[in-house]
């Protein structure tokens, strides 16, 4: 019998045409051939089982690659030329590090290493790059196998799961994002925030929107459009805030917006004024122009909350009281910077209804000369006026010149200039904010009126904006003192050097009141106002001494040979009737 894994699958079957020819002597060389024929039988199976398993391997579309122990590969499959796109001949010879992609830590090679050399397997989900420098996540396990001889090899066996990572993917997107925007949902919100509060080191706000008279907007546009709107809102707020922050739409019309680092907690101020400034032009949704405005709410971490439902509670309800308060306003947790905001959306309203019912005015101040007493000139110092209420200009000229008016502003101020200038023979001074002055097109426009009315307009400018870009201005300053002329305002309280006085085409000097207000107590301030006067008249310039208020220091300035005053002592500002009155009283209307 011949035995195959010790079963008797066939049978010897020797025939003699003697008989007795077969003797016992006779045996051993037939058990001999017996076992011959086993060996035999064995070895042809195993090749069979060899080639079978090695084409199968070959063909196959998994992955299969095999290092010696240096990690040098010395075979890879179909599967492997198939998924990572290099041909086998790229391939042998290298190490796996050419699959890196940079995804894995040190740790995590180290953890590989440790494990396969202590002879257990390892498995991972590995993501890697293709020749194409694409990536490819591949399931797979990696063993170790050592000959009878000692050698050792790593063989990695995998399989090509990207589909199966990047539907994963696709359905995580989807289940934390706002489909019609784009934006993390509040899911999506929560789940980013939660893994950022651990590591943060610096403080965060955290601020929710919410459309105002969102139902109206439904109603009168209809929900398509509104839709579009929703999507142009969240571009928007990108457009607005930086890279890191995070911005989310979350319930209905509401949107989220974690804005980090702040460096003060006054920032948030500035955030919400970002906001506003944004939506202060219409948003135009198939020619239609919609105005967004929004109730606000803020939180800060870490001060009103570490953890998101924390932050998240707090900002809704200061969210309630936003819209509780009334449209467009804002709400922080945080009452002392509650209040700033109050301050900051007052005069935001306050310029809002200046431009629209068309409430700036001007007051003027008498600008006298100091050797006869006679009007020089007149400042005009803006106001707003509201029934017979005056605003000055701390309520709003900060916010004016920094917001989203100054356009308007400037606007009405050439319209009101042009006309004041046409009745009146009496130069009028201007305050050319920075604003203005690097605004190309304000500053010929102001040009185009003092050419209109030449010898009748002062341009004042402060030092710092004189010296920013000193061939620009040279050349604005040169063309508008062809026909009007330049001051320099608050002069001492900047740069103040006398080195580019000369250099630039300038007519006047306004000495700042503070060094006019302290020079009757201050030696230092007294030498420095006469030392400002001797070297204008110098270099042929004329000297202004600001804020006069009594006789010793009007008759200092004199005394001294400044040109001309100005202050509450010989004037207080005036309304244009009553400047009117003293021009006709003075002879000059």
């Amino acid at each position: 019998p011949v035995q195959v894994d010790e079963e008797t699958k066939y049978v010897i079957s020797l025939y003699a045409s003697e008989p007795y020819y077969f003797e016992e002597e006779n045996k051993d060389i037939l058990y001999e051939l017996k076992e011959d024929v086993e060996f035999a039988l064995k070895r042809v199976r195993e090749l069979r089982n060899y080639l079978i398993l090695s084409k199968s391997l070959e063909e196959s579309r998994e992955w299969v690659l095999i290092t010696d122990r240096e990690g040098k590969i010395i075979y890879v499959n179909k599967g492997v030329e198939e998924i990572s796109k290099y041909s086998a001949q790229e391939l042998i010879g290298k190490t796996p590090r050419i699959f890196k992609s940079g995804y894995h830590s040190h740790s995590f090679y180290r953890k590989l290493w440790q494990t396969i050399l202590s002879g257990e397997p390892f498995h991972a989900v590995f993501v890697n790059k293709n020749k194409e420098g694409e990536l490819f996540y591949l399931d797979q396990k990696i063993i170790s196998l050592r000959t009878p001889e000692g050698e050792l090899f790593f063989v990695g066996l995998g399989r090509d799961v990207t589909k199966e990572v990047k539907l994963t993917e696709e359905v995580e997107w989807i289940t934390t994002h706002d489909l019609e925007t784009g934006l993390l949902n509040k899911l999506g919100f929560q789940k980013v925030l939660s893994s950022l509060m651990g590591k943060l080191s610096y403080a965060g706000a955290l601020i929710a929107l919410d459309i105002v008279g969102f139902s109206r907007l439904i109603k009168e546009f209809g929900e398509r459009k509104v839709r579009k709107l929703l999507k142009e809102i969240a571009m928007r707020l990108e457009r607005t805030f930086r890279k890191g922050d995070i911005i989310a739409k979350g319930d209905k019309d509401e949107f989220l917006i974690f804005a980090y680092p702040l460096k003060r907690k006054d920032d948030v101020v500035s955030l919400i004024e970002k906001i506003r400034q944004a939506f202060s032009k219409p948003i135009t949704i198939e020619g239609d122009k919609v105005r967004v405005s929004f109730y606000v709410g803020v939180v800060t971490y870490p001060y009103d909350g570490r953890t998101f439902s924390e932050l998240y509670y707090k900002v809704i309800t200061t969210l309630k009281e936003a819209k509780r308060r009334g449209a467009g306003e804002v709400v922080l947790f945080d009452k002392e910077l509650d209040r700033k905001l109050e301050k900051l959306i007052e005069g935001e309203k306050l310029l809002g209804r200046a431009i629209e019912e068309n409430l700036f005015i001007f007051h003027f101040q008498p600008i006298y000369r100091l050797k006869d007493m006679k009007i020089f000139a007149l400042e005009a110092l803006v106001r707003i006026k509201e029934g017979d209420k005056i605003h000055y200009p701390g309520e709003f000229i900060e916010l004016l010149e920094r917001g989203v008016f100054i356009k308007e502003f400037e606007e009405w101020m050439i319209r009101e200039l042009r006309r004041i200038l046409k009745k009146w023979d009496v130069p009028v001074s201007v305050n050319s904010s920075a604003i203005d002055f690097r605004n190309d097109q304000f500053m010929k426009n102001l040009t185009r009126v003092c050419k209109e009315y030449p010898g009748k307009l002062i341009l004042e400018i402060t030092e710092r904006l004189l010296i920013e870009d000193i061939e620009r201005t040279k050349s604005i300053l040169g063309e508008f003192r062809g026909c009007g002329f330049v001051a320099v305002d608050d002069f001492g309280t900047g740069y103040s050097s006398f080195s580019y006085l000369k250099e630039l085409p300038l007519d006047l000097i306004k000495i700042d009141m503070t060094f006019i207000k302290s020079m009757l107590k201050s030696s230092k301030d007294l030498a420095l106002v006469e030392a400002i006067v001797f070297f204008t008249q110098k270099i042929g310039l004329k000297t202004l001494g600001e804020g006069i208020e009594n006789i010793k220091q009007l008759e200092m300035l004199k005394n001294m040979g400044c040109t001309y005053g100005q202050g509450f002592y010989l004037s207080k500002p005036m309304s244009e009737e009553e400047v009117e009155k003293l021009l006709k009283e003075e002879g000059l209307l």
